[in-house]
């Protein structure tokens, strides 16, 4: 990078905030240059203050809470949307293209969820919609039997769930055992395999927002992973694009400082831009992505995700 030969430090948070924050300080007292990743916003939110104290950049790959853009950061950018932004489209879909009038709201009770739920919330609400009930569940719960009840009495137009799997899967799973037939609509992070595998046949017909990255017409550097992860028998998901972008931001901000020095990549980063994966990446001050266009995806019958509404503006 910049001519010099890279040493790499891996940590892995298990998704946990505490562990991050392990491997965070570690980072730190090993004096690294700078930080790719961090999928989890709830590990990002207090890594990156300790990050922005020890004046060292985090180029975020997935971390995607909108209080990341509130908590004047000079050291981070992100390459995912925000959630508020993705829980906008989603509802957007739901309202105008499938007409639901009411909708059961659920989420994981971890920041990611949480946010996404309130920003779907927030915009139905708007547009003319309503959530009849909202539930947030711990994210390791298996059995929704209660929750499920309640939606068979409520008997909403759509039920939308904010979270990770194997909640997302088992959740529709249990829903469509329950009879119910209700649209299921959920978000990007459930696209994949793992999502149709636990649901099985529940899983057709689903619906979830996605990134530009697996969706309309793909990039030729995103088709390029493609080709590379499946000849290594990878599946590919859009986290991989949002990674390769990430490590294509750090790259192009040591390129533009001509410099490898924390401080020197703090001071351009914000001013980073380059075609990547997931299409055209730039930044605002805050370090969201300046331009993000979402999609919807339904799963088919093969199991395959199928785009079926592409949102008609550039978020910013």
């Amino acid at each position: 990078m910049d001519g010099h030969e890279l040493k790499l430090s891996f940590w892995d948070t298990v998704a946990q905030p505490a562990t991050g924050v392990a491997g965070t300080h570690k980072f730190i007292s090993d004096g690294v240059n700078a930080v790719v990743g961090f999928f989890n916003s709830d590990v990002t939110i207090p890594a990156v203050r300790l990050l922005q104290s020890a004046g060292i950049p985090l180029f975020g790959d997935n971390p995607s809470s909108p209080a990341l853009a509130t908590m004047n950061l000079t050291n981070f950018t992100r390459i995912t949307g925000n959630d508020k932004n993705e829980g906008l489209v989603q509802a957007d879909f739901t309202w105008n293209n499938l007409h639901l009038k009411t909708a059961v709201g659920i989420d994981d009770n971890e920041a990611f969820g949480q946010a996404f739920t309130q920003a779907f919330t927030d915009e139905y609400t708007k547009l003319g919609g309503k959530v009849v009930k909202h539930f947030s569940v711990d994210a390791s719960t298996t059995d929704f039997g209660s929750i499920i009840s309640q939606i068979k009495s409520l008997n909403p137009d759509s039920v939308e769930f904010s979270g990770f799997n194997p909640a997302a899967a088992l959740l529709v799973k249990q829903i469509r055992a329950a009879g119910l037939k209700m649209v299921y609509i959920t978000d990007s992070s459930q696209y994949g395999t793992d999502f149709t595998k636990i649901a099985g046949q529940a899983a057709v017909g689903a619906y979830m927002t996605n990134s530009p990255s697996a969706s309309g017409t793909p990039t030729p550097l995103y088709e390029y992973l493609t080709a590379s992860l499946k000849k290594q028998n990878i599946e590919v998901t859009p986290i991989y694009a949002t990674a390769f972008d990430a490590i294509l931001d750090a790259w192009h901000a040591s390129n533009d400082a001509h410099s490898i020095k924390p401080a020197d990549l703090i001071k351009v980063m914000h001013s980073v831009s380059f075609d990547g994966a997931t299409g055209h990446v730039s930044f605002l001050p805050d370090g969201d992505r300046a331009q993000i266009r979402y999609t919807v995806v339904q799963v088919s019958p093969d199991m395959s995700y199928k785009v079926v509404y592409n949102f008609g503006k550039t978020l910013k």
